[in-house]
């Protein structure tokens, strides 16, 4: 009987330390995906900053800037093949890492 109460504390022992090292993974997931968080919302805003900067580089008011994207998305206005295939080195590069 002794053994079987042994076998039996080591098991309670044993969940009781599982238990506690899931808590300190899920803690540890939790501060994860919190920095992850933080990091994607940095990622967006230097993004916009780079689109900002991209849009002031070519003097565009916003009525000027609008109408141009408008044109763009309408179909009117299309990119040169030179810079279509500017675009394609620049991803292939890209994706190569």
């Amino acid at each position: 009987m002794a053994t079987i109460d042994k076998i039996k504390k080591d098991i309670e022992k044993n969940n009781a330390r599982i238990k506690e090292i899931q808590k300190k993974a899920k803690e540890q997931v939790a501060e994860i995906q919190k920095k992850n968080k933080a990091l994607e919302a940095q990622l967006l805003e230097e993004e916009n900053m780079n689109i900002v900067k991209m849009v002031k580089t070519v003097n565009l008011d916003n009525k000027k800037l609008t109408a141009f994207l408008k044109a763009y998305a309408k179909g009117d206005i299309t990119i040169p093949e030179e810079y279509l295939k500017e675009i394609e080195k620049m991803e292939d590069k890209k994706n190569a890492k």
